[in-house]
């Protein structure tokens, strides 16, 4: 057993969570220390747009986050998670993204404690809703308390990541036509055709390729919002991460995987090598060498000549 003195030749202070309410604090409390920095959630360089946004149903958002491209509807709970406040969570963050079909929407519960049920609707769900659970924790620090926030579940992360073994139920070309315009979906079978010389493979997951007869899932399109995103199964490394972060159709980066959104047929054109170069990465072919960055290329016509 650890006695006093013990404890007292620490080098480190031993944190024991407290509840907020415990502490004199309630929602309104958590909500503003939010809305005052919005990126302690650690979500990114968000901004406050609006707190207690109201519903057509009569509720109220709690929190309406987000930047140039995203939009986070976030619901706050002090305490442990109850079914209330997830389909609260899941429907606001449907009505917003009926709304405003343009932002790319993911639903957030921030709470003290996740519970196992949340955890069971979100399986039920099959994980098709992009939403964040983020466990919200205080701790007693002498006079003052400290507040630390942990994301515990990303379903973004699996709504990206298919594997291309997993059983998907098949679908065809019109099906696709109810997420896709015709000219989105036009693009997306042309990227397939040039990047992996196979043919479309239509699931109502995602768009994958059929190579000399296979499925492959490795690289897949998929339907978010209405976008059109490009998704490499592939282990997050420095050297692929240096060479595409800074490309304009980049999107997200994750553990497993890299992801890009093409907009036209002058983007893949453009960006035509390098997504060559990611899908062969996929398969496990590595020839050492990059394409140029289509993205840093400067035109030299207005350059003087040297001498």
């Amino acid at each position: 057993m650890n006695t006093a003195n013990e404890a007292e030749d620490r080098d480190f202070i031993l944190l024991k969570p407290v509840w907020l309410r415990d502490l004199g604090k309630d929602e309104h409390w958590l909500e503003s220390a939010i809305i005052e920095d919005p990126c302690i959630l650690g979500l990114g360089d968000l901004r406050a747009y609006e707190s207690q946004r109201l519903q057509p149903s009569g509720g109220k958002l709690d929190l309406f986050l987000g930047n140039e491209a995203e939009r986070y509807e976030v619901e706050l709970q002090l305490g442990t998670t109850d079914e209330t406040h997830i389909i609260r969570t899941i429907e606001y963050w449907d009505i917003e993204r009926r709304r405003y079909p343009n932002y790319e929407h993911t639903a957030v519960l921030v709470a003290e404690e996740i519970s196992g049920r949340f955890f069971n609707v979100i399986y039920l769900l099959g994980y098709h809703i992009p939403i964040i659970a983020i466990k919200a924790t205080a701790h007693k620090i002498n006079d003052t308390m400290g507040l630390s926030f942990t994301k515990v579940l990303d379903t973004r992360d699996l709504i990206a990541t298919l594997d291309e073994n997993e059983i998907t139920p098949p679908a065809d070309r019109e099906y696709w036509l109810e997420y896709f315009s015709e000219e989105q979906l036009s693009l997306v079978e042309t990227a397939i055709r040039e990047i992996t010389s196979g043919e479309p493979n239509y699931t109502k997951s995602y768009i994958g390729s059929r190579i000399n007869g296979r499925p492959n899932a490795k690289m897949h399109f998929y339907k978010k919002d209405y976008k059109i995103h490009l998704w490499f199964k592939l282990s997050k490394s420095e050297e692929v991460t240096e060479k595409v972060e800074n490309l304009t159709i980049h999107g997200r980066i994750f553990s497993n995987g890299y992801e890009f959104s093409i907009d036209s047929e002058d983007q893949l054109n453009k960006h035509l090598p390098i997504l060559k170069k990611m899908f062969k990465l996929t398969l496990g072919e590595d020839d050492g060498i990059w394409p140029d960055n289509p993205d840093n290329e400067q035109t030299n016509e207005n350059e003087p000549d040297s001498e």
